[in-house]
């Protein structure tokens, strides 16, 4: 049944008594069916999903065959879904990887990260497209331009899975160099579906399958060393999966509950955006109350001084739903 707020969500941020900021987020979690089971705010909001939809981009580094003729190595293919953290162990398996299809560091278009393109954010969802593209044979230069093959072979993947054509769709540059295709919250949500149920238009079989294996499995390689969308995987035993994007857009999926999810933090705020993900989790009933506290506790959201002494809360509209930290 679908229910709708007019409103988004408003989260207030205390510092001791005084509300000291102010968010507004809009959500929506969808069913099975792909109907809006709850939203906040306006589900055809249009946004840019930005990084929060990187496993959709990695299921054309499969359909190409590269995963499968590079090793299927299941890392790989966890960074080819993250935003990592450019940690050392993160370095070293796309540096193995650049070696394997015989590209060098520079042929990546993502900027350098403290001297590094490996330590880009997104190094491995550009590593997946030049895999695709040594692959099925189409350039590797200006593989990350909006007229190159796989970028066209992204917009058609991303055509299927939300039933919008991409051709007509606003557009702009993320800050990876990769093109970022504008569209409402709920479509957005809606191209998650195939990894919670059998619908999978343009989904060769067992794709959706690996993807959630890889990150089940390399959640430290998807994220990053105790990130919460990390935790959330570990502490949900592979049951929910969450996917941050720049400027407060994020994505989730829960297989067990069939259920596909988007937040958009209105101004962008990424603490935001995971606190209304955390909150919309938990009143759906897809975490436990344990995993719900045990998760706001985490750096990302939590409000502690650098003394680590609670300074303020959070809340939504008008219930207070955690004693945060602040760094």
């Amino acid at each position: 049944m679908s229910r709708k707020t007019r409103a988004p969500l408003e989260i207030d941020v205390y510092r001791g008594p005084l509300v000291e900021s102010i968010h507004h987020v809009v959500a929506v979690a969808l069913d099975e069916h792909g109907s809006i089971y709850k939203s906040w705010g306006d589900p055809a909001y249009v946004v840019y999903p930005r990084s929060s939809i990187k496993p959709l981009q990695a299921l054309v580094f499969l359909n190409s065959g590269a995963f499968e003729a590079y090793g299927s190595k299941l890392e790989y293919l966890a960074l080819a879904c993250a935003s990592h953290n450019g940690e050392p162990k993160h370095v070293q398996q796309l540096k193995n990887w650049a070696a394997l299809i015989g590209v060098n560091e520079s042929d990546l278009a993502c900027g350098p990260v403290e001297g590094s393109r490996f330590r880009h954010n997104c190094s491995g969802k550009h590593m997946a497209a030049m895999s695709a593209c040594r692959h099925m044979g189409w350039p590797i230069k200006d593989y990350y331009l909006y007229e190159h093959p796989f970028q066209q072979a992204v917009r058609k993947q991303l055509s299927d899975l939300t039933g919008l054509k991409m051709e007509l769709l606003p557009h702009g540059g993320d800050g990876c160099g990769f093109p970022t295709i504008a569209m409402p919250l709920q479509q957005m949500a809606a191209a998650f579906l195939p990894f919670v149920t059998d619908k999978k238009k343009g989904i060769l079989p067992g794709h959706t399958e690996v993807i959630m294996e890889a990150l089940a499995k390399h959640p430290d390689l998807f994220s990053g060393t105790d990130d919460l969308a990390e935790q959330l995987i570990r502490k949900t035993d592979g049951k929910v999966f969450v996917k941050p994007g720049a400027e407060g857009a994020y994505c989730g999926f829960a297989p067990d509950k069939k259920m596909t999810f988007a937040v958009k933090a209105l101004d962008g705020a990424h603490r935001a955006a995971w606190v209304a993900m955390l909150n919309m989790f938990f009143e759906l009933k897809i975490i436990t109350a344990a995993q719900y506290g045990s998760l706001l506790e985490n750096r990302e959201v939590a409000r502690l001084n650098s003394r680590g002494e609670l300074i303020g809360t959070y809340k939504i509209l008008g219930s207070a739903i955690t004693q945060g930290k602040e760094a």
